[in-house]
């Protein structure tokens, strides 16, 4: 967007200070949704990396808890069938 320059004191010249101060919001709107943009974009790729490190721990569990625990569970039958007979 671009600045009108016109030097006038009448109807004109206030009607171009408006539109002038009009540019100058929609450029800091502009420039503001830019920023906020960008750091909405950083942080979606922040919570995407979170998610696969949050998907990555509960599948290492799964496979634990099914590699280990039945084992685990067995031998705790076979401790309390010990200890109650």
């Amino acid at each position: 967007m671009e600045r009108m320059d016109i030097q006038r004191k009448d109807e004109i010249g206030g009607l171009n200070e408006s539109f002038n101060q009009m540019t100058d919001q929609l450029i800091s709107l502009i420039k503001e949704i830019s920023n906020v943009s960008s750091r909405v974009e950083t942080f979606s790729i922040h919570l995407n990396d979170e998610k696969k490190k949050m998907m990555e721990s509960a599948n290492q569990v799964y496979l634990f808890r099914q590699t280990k625990w039945p084992m685990g569970h067995k031998r705790f039958q076979k401790i309390s069938s010990t200890a109650s007979a």
